[in-house]
């Protein structure tokens, strides 16, 4: 199942190139000179992302709440948009901006009957240093460094007996992340990655 989802995600996950891949004149008879090698990705480019795609685990070091009982996470479907421009031939510079949410449901440990439940709704803001690596061709590998803020907001599920105030929710915080993907180009404005 999750080899399908991440097919439908590759599918589905755009990407959108503002410029041109075509050698420009800067001077008189440039052209007639000696084309240096150029990969997928250049400077002064600007890309657009829209994405989606899958949590495989999700970590919050400030909240345990396998400590109240045994825990169940319901991941719904992340979605994302990302903008890049590119300050030098092989750097990047650009903005994160990702959605996603789960229900946690706890069964208390103590009393089986006890079951306490929270929808959490995340909001995933920063800015992004993307390296690319120049290859040949329409592929763009790159590796990213994110760092920014994520904003949870909570609110209690409908159980009987749910007393979410035990769980202590999670509020949100600074957020960081290390990426590695690529880009494929089909056209010189169009393309799908993956992250």
């Amino acid at each position: 199942m999750k080899l399908v989802v991440l097919a439908i995600a590759l599918v589905l996950s755009a990407s959108v190139v503002y410029g041109s891949f075509a050698y420009t004149a800067s001077e008189p008879f440039s052209l007639l000179k000696k084309k240096k090698k150029r990969g997928a990705f250049e400077q002064g480019q600007i890309t657009a992302h829209i994405g989606i795609g899958i949590i495989l685990k999700a970590n919050y070091k400030d909240i345990d709440y396998g400590i109240f009982g045994a825990t169940v996470y319901d991941k719904k479907l992340p979605f994302n948009f990302m903008f890049d421009y590119g300050v030098a031939p092989m750097l990047s510079l650009g903005l994160y901006m990702g959605f996603y949410g789960e229900d946690v449901t706890v069964t208390d440990n103590t009393n089986p009957e006890n079951i306490y439940g929270l929808e959490q709704k995340f909001k995933q803001f920063g800015l992004r240093t993307t390296y690319h690596q120049a290859l040949e061709g329409k592929l763009d590998p790159y590796a990213v460094l994110t760092l920014g803020f994520n904003k949870c907001k909570s609110k209690a599920l409908d159980l009987p007996g749910n007393n979410v105030l035990l769980l202590n929710p999670y509020t949100g915080g600074f957020a960081w992340g290390i990426h590695a993907g690529a880009n494929i180009y089909f056209t010189d404005n169009i393309g799908a990655y993956l992250e």
